[in-house]
């Protein structure tokens, strides 16, 4: 009698968080960087089912140009690095970037790019070039500002999502390795561009994307 009821509570419960995990799939469609996850469950002894973990999808979506120079996208491997809140670093595919007010290049949330690249406030034109080397125009002559370096993992399935499309580096994805895009089988800079959401259920759109 009880077994039929464990076998249907398990499956409820599996059900709710596949559920849960679905409508966190379609709400974020549109939030560049966003890799989709999947709920992935096993069989058990005792009857019904369990869910085992929650994996993530890092497959490379289609690149998307839009036109402003700051939006970046890596075609390839790889993570951009930004400053987290605690000070420690962070990892994320997102590479909606801007200026802040003191010309610091920084994500979408406030987030620094790690390492700081500063852009004069007498530009008259800023570019990122296929290898991360950003370039600002001033007194009408190119002037270098900075590189982008980018982080890959062993196991970039293992990092740990910290919310705000950040990750961080855990046991499982092991320490990253940083390098300049196209090197040591890193991603190139596609620039300028999104990456779309991997996801069966994105439309095709024509707006920025990572």
């Amino acid at each position: 009698m009880l077994g039929p009821i464990f076998n249907a509570l398990t499956g409820l419960r599996n059900a709710s968080q596949r559920l849960q995990n679905s409508a966190n799939n379609v709400a974020n469609i549109n939030t560049a960087g966003f890799k989709k996850s999947d709920v992935n469950s096993v069989e058990l002894k005792s009857g019904g089912t369990r869910v085992s973990d929650i994996s993530r999808s890092n497959t490379q979506g289609s690149l998307i140009p839009t036109g402003n120079p700051l939006d970046l996208a890596i075609d390839g491997n790889g993570f951009f690095q930004v400053t987290n809140p605690n000070g420690g670093t962070s990892f994320t595919r997102s590479g909606s970037f801007k200026q802040d007010g003191a010309g610091n290049i920084v994500d979408a949330s406030g987030n620094a790019l790690v390492p700081a690249i500063n852009i004069p406030g007498n530009n008259t034109g800023i570019s990122v070039d296929a290898n991360g080397q950003f370039s600002a125009q001033v007194g009408g002559q190119p002037e270098v500002s900075g590189q982008i370096t980018l982080a890959n993992f062993q196991n970039p399935s293992g990092l740990t999502a910290a919310g705000g499309n950040l990750f961080n580096e855990s046991a499982a994805s092991g320490a990253p390795v940083a390098g300049n895009p196209g090197a040591g089988g890193l991603g190139t800079q596609c620039v300028p561009a999104f990456s779309k959401v991997p996801t069966s259920t994105s439309p095709r759109r024509s707006s920025i994307r990572s």
